[in-house]
């Protein structure tokens, strides 16, 4: 029985000790905090749902341990590896479907990540957060796993160092500066588990050379390593960030990342579906604007403009519209040297021309602009759309349902006209009959079974305006920080009056492009649409109507939202459903809405106007000032801006109504007031009042109470928060003190860890040991000096003479009130001793 009792402790013993990491569980455990700190600071930033994500971060740590021991074939080993982890992944990632079995999960995932790498690949945006959940759930597996193998195979932890630390950075910069802390506890971890591993590798090595060490050698090691690499955190936290403000390493830094600029636009357009977090000191606008959730902005200042007048600055104009969100057409990149003017024509009535100095913070090639541009002062580039191509078929009309509606009627013309002709009739025909807004591109002939050929389609293409259709602006360099340039612009400013009476024949250009619908766009839009503008007659009312509705109150904006679900069309979610968005929301319903009435309008996304400066002609545009809105195509005048974000001023006023001259200036009394961007506004909380997030303090409409009560608790919070942090600090400080002071890392007993410490009190009473002298030797000095202390020293002395060297356990046992008295005696009568000794020596 005994027998079996022990080999089976044995065997438990081998099968636990073949597991176990040659470095110990201490540095496993070290490296398993480091993943989890980095796992946790990623499931924080909450960006995508990531389900099992800790359980991910354990296992594959673990794994990786496991197979570092026991597979000598790294090939065998990255296989199990990958395969697992892929099976957690799948597992995990399945609850976010819903499916039920392995198969299916696995299927639908494929299905989604399939469809979503469509559309991403062809341009365009998903709202579907799967393929991310996936690619976070995977970082994390590859990170645990490798990092973990490489860390205990190999000794070398920094693969997962440099894989955790991209990923715990990337992941901070993106959040706000309260999770910033979070980096301190992984540099903690990093230094400790380097450290650690470079230990023991020099241990190894000390080993190989003939030197001897014992099983718990290490374990003072590792104390000093926690408690040097907490302090060099400590101090690495306490130090003040400064910003770099010097030009030449900004250049560098700017050379450096220049080949990562071109895939800025397509990491936007990616990761779309992510909520923001935190401003971005300059948003980035691109190729799409996707229908996001939350965002966010920092409420400082990110560009000055010298204009005389207030307007709304254009960084993007979206043309084309998406269930998820906004694209732009193909397009044209056509060169603009400084100064040369794209139009020469006179001044027509109700139109402007301004000259805007603008300077940015940041490092861009975008340019902001007004109104219609004209030329600039530094060489750049302009975009415009590339016209549409059709191809008409001459006999099957089936096929040219989906043709503008100009060419629709030309197609029906031209099949009348050619019925019956030989094919060199039919080509004239086609040359003389063509409309004059089009250019005959191709045509194609097709052979009947008399071997007789007959053109059967062509393909024609729009002709460009006189005028282009600007869409974007850009700087052939870099624009620098704090560099200044130039844009004019032609700006119209008609009468109410003057765009009543204008008819809807819009030039075939413009409809091609700000027409477009998705054909599976909801029925219940175009109804809404219809309702609004019932007692509507004509374009402008419409627009009024359109408008108006969206800032009736019936919908609520906020920046605190969710992103609509998926599959779901986000004109249609926020109309119908949820009610509540922000500009680009607001924005894109009016243009939506107008287009099924078959009214041009289009997306533009840029900032408002700014903060007026002190200076004269100066506005501040701060990054919360980030805005998106609506413009209209009237003929005769162009493109006209409309605001339906009802935190903002209207813009254009309907005339003869009884807010006409409060609405008049609204703009500029907000500007006078302080107020930047309602943008940054927040809704009072049981409220409709506004506050400002920034700051988190009311700025308008907000009862005094309300007001003084959120002050009070922003007031309080930051002081307890500092408070809190303080005391963490003491508290630490105390502990390490009180862990080192008592040696809590050494295997000695009581007896040993308090002689020890009257060496240490010894020390500072100025009375040091040196090695040659016995305990005995020692204990007479002490004596000598203080003679207060003669019979506690003696004791205690004694009692470890004994434990030592005789190893009289039994007596040491029976004598453990005896010694605690001892000791404490000891510490009382030496520690007033030092006491003494330092103030009266001073004094």
């Amino acid at each position: 029985m005994t027998n079996n009792h022990t080999t089976k402790n044995n065997f438990d013993i081998t099968i636990f000790s073949k597991f176990s990491p040659n470095q110990g569980w201490g540095t496993f455990a070290i490296l398993l905090c480091l993943m989890v700190t980095t796992g946790y600071s990623l499931r924080e930033g909450t960006w995508v749902p990531t389900p099992g994500l800790i359980i991910i971060i354990f296992s594959s740590t673990t794994l990786g341990m496991v197979i570092s021991k026991i597979s000598p074939n790294w090939i065998i080993s990255f296989f199990i590896g990958i395969i697992t982890g892929t099976i957690l992944c799948i597992h995990f990632l399945g609850t976010l479907t819903e499916a039920n079995l392995f198969i299916d999960k696995a299927y639908e995932i494929s299905i989604r990540l399939e469809e979503w790498y469509l559309k991403i690949s062809q341009g365009g945006i998903s709202q579907d957060t799967l393929p991310l959940s996936l690619a976070i759930l995977g970082i994390c597996w590859i990170m645990g796993f490798f990092g973990s193998w490489f860390t205990f195979k190999l000794s070398n932890p920094w693969l997962i160092l440099l894989i955790a630390g991209i990923a715990i950075l990337t992941n901070l910069s993106f959040l706000p500066e309260k999770f910033n802390n979070r980096f301190f506890i992984f540099m903690l971890f990093g230094l400790i588990l380097l450290s650690q591993t470079h230990l023991f590798n020099k241990k190894n090595y000390w080993i190989s050379s003939g030197f001897y060490f014992k099983k718990n050698s290490s374990n003072l090691g590792i104390s000093i390593i926690c408690i040097i690499a907490f302090l060099v955190v400590l101090a690495s936290s306490s130090l003040p960030l400064q910003v770099i403000t010097n030009k030449n390493i900004i250049k560098i830094w700017n050379s450096g990342r220049a080949p990562l600029s071109s895939f800025e636009e397509d990491f936007s357009r990616i990761f779309s579906v992510i909520d923001s977090k935190t401003g971005s000191g300059g948003r980035f606008f691109g190729e799409t604007l996707p229908f996001q959730g939350k965002i966010a902005f920092q409420n400082k200042t990110i560009a000055t403009v010298t204009s005389e007048n207030q307007n709304y600055w254009v960084s993007k104009i979206y043309n084309f519209y998406t269930n998820e969100g906004w694209l732009i057409d193909e397009t044209s990149e056509i060169s603009l040297p400084a100064f040369k003017k794209l139009n020469n024509k006179i001044f027509e009535k109700n139109q402007t021309y301004e000259n805007n100095e603008i300077e940015t913070i940041f490092t861009t090639k975008s340019m902001l602009s007004t109104g219609s541009i004209n030329q600039i002062n530094i060489d750049g580039s302009y975009q415009i759309l590339t016209p549409k191509k059709f191809e008409i078929n001459l006999y099957d009309s089936t096929n040219n349902e989906y043709l503008p509606k100009d060419l629709i009627k030309f197609s029906e013309n031209l099949k009348s006209l050619i019925a019956g002709k030989t094919e060199p009739e039919i080509k004239e025909i086609i040359i003389n009959s063509i409309p004059k807004t089009v250019s005959l591109i191709s045509t194609y002939t097709s052979t009947d079974s008399n071997n007789t050929s007959k053109i059967t389609s062509i393909k024609v293409e729009r002709k460009q305006q006189d005028f282009p259709e600007v869409i974007g602006l850009n700087s052939n360099k870099l624009i620098q920080p704090n560099q200044k340039y130039i844009v004019s612009s032609y700006i119209y400013t008609p009468e109410n009056n003057e765009l009543e009476n204008i008819d809807g024949n819009f030039p075939p250009f413009i409809t091609d492009h700000y027409l477009q619908l998705p054909p599976d766009l909801p029925k219940r839009i175009s109804e809404l649409a219809k309702s609004i503008t019932i007692n509507s007659d004509t374009q402008l009312d419409k627009v009024f109507a359109i408008r108006d509705h969206l800032r009736n109150g019936t919908y609520i904006y906020s920046q605190n939202i969710d992103r609509p679900p998926l599959g779901e069309d986000g004109v249609d979610y926020f109309l119908f459903d949820s009610q509540k968005g922000y500009s680009d929301y607001f924005g894109s319903a009016m243009v939506v809405l107008l287009r099924t009435l078959n009214i041009p309008a289009r997306m533009v996304a840029g900032y408002s106007n700014g903060t007026k400066s002190d200076q004269p002609m100066i506005w501040e545009i701060k990054d919360s000032d980030s805005h998106g809105w609506a413009q209209v195509y009237f003929n005769q005048y162009g493109w006209l801006n409309f605001e339906p974000t009802p935190n903002y001023p209207t813009i254009r006023q309907k005339e003869n109504t009884e807010n006409d001259t409060e609405n008049l200036d609204q703009l500029g009394l907000l500007q006078d007031s302080g107020i930047s961007n309602p943008q940054t506004n927040i809704e009072c909380e049981n409220s409709e009042t506004i506050m400002d997030e920034s700051l988190g303090l009311g700025v308008e409409n907000c009862d005094d109470e309300i007001f003084l009560e959120r002050l009070r608790n922003i007031v309080l919070n930051n002081f307890s928060r500092n408070i809190a942090l303080a005391f963490l600090c003491i508290l630490g400080i105390i502990s390490i003190f009180w862990y080192i002071w008592n040696e809590k890392y050494s295997k000695k007993t009581k007896i040993q860890i308090m002689y020890s410490k009257v060496k240490k009190l010894g020390i500072l009473a100025g009375i040091k040991k040196n090695k040659y002298q016995t305990p005995h030797e020692y204990s007479n000095i002490i004596s000598n000096k203080i003679p207060k202390l003669k019979t506690e020293i003696n004791s205690i002395t004694t009692m470890y003479e004994q434990f030592t060297y005789g190893n009289n356990i039994e007596n040491i046992s029976g004598n453990n009130t005896k010694i605690e008295t001892s000791w404490k005696n000891f510490r009382k009568i030496i520690l007033l001793h030092i006491i003494k000794k330092q103030f009266v020596s001073s004094s």
